[in-house]
């Protein structure tokens, strides 16, 4: 089970900057985008995950996920609240509620294909890390 941290913004950015010199980038920025019964999904096939990745050294959580985002789905967002931030082994990762900025048509990249999908079917398929995502999408 992760560790869950309950830090200021000072701290998380410390934390960001040791992990990247010690072990590379070891942080990761996530969003959580519904449009009404929808959420923005990439689906891998086998397994969905949420936008997001790998924060650059120097980069914000925030400004990782503004451009994870538009890198798997070229959407742009705005992003909102922190709804979460939880460790996985040597990994920090931050979620963000987010919505949309422009036009919401999620195209696919490299990732897999990124799509709107119908949040009742998105919580019975397989997530990306186990992802609890009806306990997300209450956040």
């Amino acid at each position: 089970m992760g560790l869950v941290f309950h830090y200021t913004r000072k701290a998380y950015d410390f934390f960001r900057k040791v992990s990247s010199l010690v072990f590379g980038s070891h942080c990761s920025s996530r969003i959580l985008l519904t449009d009404g019964n929808r959420i923005l999904v990439v689906d891998q096939g086998s397994y969905l995950e949420l936008p997001g990745g790998a924060v650059k050294p120097g980069e914000s959580f925030e400004d990782a996920a503004r451009r994870e985002t538009m890198e798997e789905t070229s959407i742009d967002i705005k992003v909102g609240k922190r709804i979460r931030e939880k460790s996985f082994g040597s990994v920090l990762e931050v979620m963000f509620r987010a919505e949309a900025s422009g036009d919401g048509k999620p195209r696919g990249s490299w990732e897999g294909e990124a799509r709107w999908l119908d949040i009742d079917k998105a919580t019975g398929r397989d997530w990306r890390f186990d992802r609890d995502i009806d306990r997300l999408l209450e956040k």
